[in-house]
């Protein structure tokens, strides 16, 4: 799994933004919009938040990444993350690797702001979660969620 998560984290640095994007107040209400919806949604009845940094490791510090079990099947959970995303995102185009499905989202008229999001299947994961077992018991997914960030290519 953890190869498959660090995929996840650095497929959300891609593609490289346009030149000379202007912000506007617009496009960071949207972002805020989808970051609440989605959290909302991870934040139900059949989740459970844990930390990510403790459980996938140093990799993920400072990525802005948060880490859910759900009781919920892999698909169930893409397909209503799909259906929140849907109306703010350019495309959705999800991979399939190591038993993760997992997508690096850009957000409609502002390519460099995007997020990311990585959903497994837990029992691929035991040697992930080998010492939280308690997130294991009742759930069959986990979920990567790198909330939107600006993105800034590396010279």
């Amino acid at each position: 799994m953890k190869p498959a998560l660090l995929l996840c984290v650095l497929l959300v640095a891609c593609r490289p933004p346009e030149a000379h994007v202007q912000h506007t107040k617009g496009n960071m209400e949207v972002t805020e919009r989808v970051d609440q919806e989605l959290v909302a949604y991870f934040s139900g009845p059949e989740f459970r938040a844990f930390d990510a940094q403790q459980v996938y490791g140093p990799d993920i510090q400072g990525t802005h990444t948060l880490g859910f079990v759900s009781s919920l099947s892999r698909e169930q959970v893409r397909e209503r993350v799909a259906a929140i995303i849907e109306p703010y995102v350019e495309d959705q185009v999800w991979g399939d690797d190591y038993g993760q499905l997992h997508g690096s989202f850009v957000f409609k008229g502002a390519p460099d702001l995007r997020f990311g999001v990585g959903i497994g299947i837990l029992s691929n994961d035991g040697e992930t979660f080998k010492n939280h077992p308690e997130l294991l018991k009742g759930y069959q997914t986990d979920i990567v969620y790198t909330q939107p960030f600006r993105w800034e290519p590396q010279q």
